[in-house]
């Protein structure tokens, strides 16, 4: 269908409700977009090599929910799961290991937006926990920094109910649509609710943008497609251009890969789109996922389909890209692993905001720019889980990941080693007896860690969740309501 330009995007998000059209390429702005031209001249020549000038740049985060690295091109999956994203990807930075701190959204947000580990916070479970407003995350202190700040989530789990609106002069959280206005909706019904569709809550950056070219300005916003995809009415399949896609390519849940496509092509469009405002040519855009999906990939663990429960790769080995319009990075691939933690600060380097002392994470700007060889992070990266009772704590390392299940789980041995790389199957490639002498570091890692970061009390709600929140957490799966079997 040909490039997708900024006016098409526009076209397609406004008047039909729908994003980026199937087989969209990287997208340049068309030649008819007034001062388009010459403005991305500009911003082209103030990012080319090193980061540039006087004034900061926009940061815009986008984080796409449930996303699993292994699912995208530029991540080396064959199929052409997201060609619009991988174009800009080749532009920008990756990074090839980025570990999640948590396998669901709460803690994992709360981990990656304060570099802070989910136990620091006291984020464990769905219910009566909030993020404690001592914590400061990157939207408040870019705004201390003089940022002007913009938040927008489709999901319920970073609504001002939880204390995700902190620092943001405007925030639009995930909002309730009862069934009788379902028939005027185009977003992910399930049942009475209705999430906002990444078209819309992209739109509606785009106005706030169009407000305020002046910046430095913060963007934060978290989209669903991908965290819905199982689901029957799920928006993804009522939008025709996708619903063919990845059904002979082997994959035993395609409706997953048509919903990456999906929201891979819009956040392509959304990004050329708001790069090509005035006054927004130089945004650094920060892309990444707060956890993945397991996708059945783990034959004979209970509750491996979807995420939460387990510590695997499928489940907190997620992507994280930079781009920047312009840019030359002089490390457009970084090799070495890195954590979510390692976000606030990075961010905060680029904006030339002070990064505080007390977090967990260190910046890789100097790792982006080629000024040191290797970023000074720790040899083993902490995850954790608490979902529903899960209570599991991992180390990751080089060539082996160690899992501590402290709660019984099917499947699992109670103390378990595996091998880097995916499709762990628990007591069937458990390696801790065979490999005991690379199990015992982890393990003893993992020991000390629990015992220097003994668990923070969770901060109870002041006030209870409205019965229409209640409803839409369950909704999607949270809050103790099963999901979907697809």
């Amino acid at each position: 269908m040909g490039t997708l330009t900024r006016r098409r995007f526009l076209a397609h998000s406004t008047a039909a409700g729908v994003g980026a059209v199937v087989g969209a390429g990287c997208g340049r702005a068309s030649e008819d977009t007034p001062g388009a031209e010459a403005g991305r001249v500009v911003a082209e020549e103030a990012v080319a090599g090193e980061s540039p000038g006087s004034r900061p740049p926009h940061i815009v985060l986008i984080m796409l929910d449930t996303l699993r690295a292994d699912k995208l091109g530029c991540y080396g999956y064959p199929h052409d799961t997201s060609p619009a994203l991988d174009a800009l990807a080749a532009r920008g930075v990756v990074f090839e290991r980025a570990v999640a701190q948590c396998s669901w959204t709460r803690p994992s947000v709360g981990s990656l937006l304060t570099s802070r580990y989910a136990r620091d916070l006291g984020l464990y479970v769905e219910h009566n926990e909030i993020l404690n407003s001592r914590f400061e995350t990157i939207g408040t202190l870019l705004k201390q920094h003089g940022y002007t700040t913009f938040g927008a989530t489709a999901n319920p789990n970073m609504n001002r109910s939880y204390n995700f609106h902190l620092g943001f002069d405007e925030y639009i959280e995930s909002a309730v649509v009862f069934s009788w206005m379902e028939e005027a909706h185009d977003d992910n019904v399930r049942g009475r609710v209705s999430l906002p569709s990444a078209p819309r809550l992209y739109e509606q950056t785009l106005d706030f943008a169009r407000r305020h070219p002046q910046g430095p300005c913060y963007v934060q916003l978290n989209l669903m497609e991908i965290h819905e995809w199982y689901v029957r009415d799920n928006y993804t399949l009522r939008r025709p251009e996708y619903q063919g896609l990845f059904l002979d390519v082997g994959e035993r849940y395609p409706k997953y890969l048509q919903s990456v496509r999906q929201l891979t092509d819009d956040t392509a469009g959304f990004m050329e789109a708001l790069s090509g405002l005035a006054g927004w040519e130089d945004t650094l855009f920060v892309i990444l996922s707060d956890h993945g999906e397991g996708l059945d990939d783990h034959p004979g663990i209970a509750k491996s389909l979807y995420h939460g429960w387990l510590l695997y790769e499928s489940q907190v080995v997620v992507p994280w890209i930079l781009y920047r319009p312009g840019w030359t990075p002089a490390q457009p691939r970084i090799a070495q692993p890195v954590r979510l933690l390692e976000l606030l600060p990075t961010v905060l380097d680029f904006a030339g905001a002070p990064i505080p002392e007390d977090i967990a994470g260190v910046s890789l700007k100097p790792l982006v720019e080629g000024r040191v060889a290797s970023a000074a992070l720790p040899e083993y990266f902490i995850t954790e889980t608490d979902f529903r009772g899960a209570s599991k704590v991992g180390a990751y390392a080089a060539a082996w990941k160690y899992f501590n299940n402290i709660a019984p789980h099917a499947g699992l041995p109670p103390h378990e080693l595996q091998a880097r790389g995916g499709r762990e199957q628990g007591l069937r490639t458990n390696q801790s007896r065979r490999r005991a002498e690379d199990m015992e570091p982890l393990r003893a890692y993992v020991e000390a860690w629990m015992r220097e970061h003994p668990k923070t009390p969770p901060t109870p709600q002041l006030q209870a969740l409205s019965e229409e929140e209640r409803r839409q957490l369950e909704a999607i799966g949270y809050l103790g309501d099963e999901e979907e079997t697809p």
